[in-house]
């Protein structure tokens, strides 16, 4: 019989934990990243699956944050689609049910390093850090 080990049963909490990042628990498949923002706030970044298959890492943060069903402006959606193209590896995201904009990634796990974790978590971190106030100013 096989005895599962902690790395089987959640590959992803045993990567972060090799990181070295500091995290906050959220739940058994979910933990936030806090970091200290240009502007004195703190943003957060949320590492977690995407789906119950556990085949890709989920690495989000939230850049603008409206009411559920927001109607964003073109000149912020074409903003966005812009970002998309300028940087690799992460993208600018519309959740429209919750009228989030989020810049997030999607690996999949079997590629997932300690290294490669910390530098999609920095970079999304990063993205959140240098865009927030141009795509929060454009919303009307």
């Amino acid at each position: 019989v096989h005895q599962a080990r902690a790395d089987d049963d959640n590959p992803l909490k045993t990567t972060l934990d090799k990181t070295g990042l500091k995290y906050k628990k959220l739940d058994d498949t979910s933990w936030i990243v806090p970091f200290d923002a240009k502007d004195g706030k703190s943003l957060d970044v949320y590492v977690t699956y995407n789906d119950d298959k556990r085949k890709f890492a989920l690495i989000f943060s939230t850049i603008v944050d409206k009411e559920d069903k927001f109607d964003y402006g073109k000149d912020v959606l074409v903003e966005a689609m812009k970002l998309n193209n300028d940087f690799p590896g992460v993208k600018f995201c519309l959740d429209a049910d919750h009228g989030d904009i989020d810049v997030q990634s999607e690996v999949l796990m079997t590629t997932l390093t300690p290294d490669v974790l910390s530098m999609y978590v920095n970079l999304v971190a990063q993205m959140n850090d240098d865009n927030t106030k141009k795509l929060n100013e454009l919303v009307r």
